[in-house]
């Protein structure tokens, strides 16, 4: 409980430039020590040959760093990919298509929900800490290998790449719609179904938590910032379908003469 009092405490405002000292120094730290003291103690605990122990300090390591995520953790492994693609025409790939339109949602897409919704950046400006939205777990970052980071502006005139989320009624899963649109209207259409869905990250502040984000960002942080989650993520297929949304780009797009 101390550890992660101290964390939080890292990551508020009122603890100031010292708060955030510490929390560069040695909070940070915080998520990935907790799961794997809870497991030292566990093995230590277990009156077992060293076999057991090992086993025991693995599967309570791996269970105390998901934690809640669990659910999410299963999901992603048994996902299954149903997507759909149509191409009316093709269109040249190049600088008009270099962006993603986001249209407005009240929820965001996620390609790895084991992920934490946030993560923390350090500001010179402000010597302080600050939120951002965790564009790893998203399933737009899917999208950058195609196009860019630079994929993230929006487009006054609406010609280009559109990316939209509608939920499905339990808010909980949704469809994916990616399109490129010219002057004729809709060029070709790419939608991907049994996306996991997140209400849109409000209230991320400028310089780190307040009001509710201490009971919802910082918490997300504390349970799973850690390292066994990030391993996992990069071990397991996300749920965006890169396969399928490459064969949709060879059939929607060609190069410029």
């Amino acid at each position: 409980m101390a550890l992660a009092a101290l964390y939080v405490f890292g990551l508020h405002p009122a603890s100031g430039m010292s708060g955030g000292t510490l929390f560069l120094l040695v909070g940070w730290a915080i998520p990935s020590l907790l799961p794997l003291l809870l497991a030292l103690w566990a093995a230590l605990s277990c009156r077992c040959g060293v076999l057991l122990r090992l086993g025991a300090f693995a599967l309570v390591l791996v269970l105390a760093s998901v934690n809640t995520h669990l659910p999410a953790l299963v999901g992603q492994i048994l996902a299954t990919k149903n997507s759909e693609w149509q191409v009316d025409r093709q269109v040249e790939r190049d600088d008009r298509y270099s962006f993603v339109q986001q249209e407005n949602a009240p929820v965001l897409a996620l390609a790895q929900p084991i992920l934490p919704r946030v993560t923390w950046h350090g500001s010179e400006r402000c010597m302080c800490l600050y939120l951002r939205g965790n564009g790893d777990a998203l399933y737009r970052a899917g999208l950058d290998d195609f196009f860019g980071k630079s994929a993230l502006i929006n487009v006054a005139d609406g010609y280009g790449l559109h990316f939209e989320v509608t939920a499905n009624p339990d808010e909980r899963t949704g469809t994916v719609t990616v399109q490129f649109r010219d002057q004729q209207g809709i060029a070709a259409t790419f939608r991907q179904h049994g996306i996991p869905l997140i209400p849109a990250l409000q209230d991320l502040g400028g310089d780190g938590l307040r009001g509710t984000n201490i009971a919802t960002h910082g918490v997300d942080l504390l349970l799973h910032d850690n390292i066994v989650l990030t391993l996992l993520s990069s071990w397991l297929p996300s749920y965006f379908d890169r396969q399928g949304f490459a064969a949709f780009m060879d059939a929607a797009t060609v190069s410029p003469q």
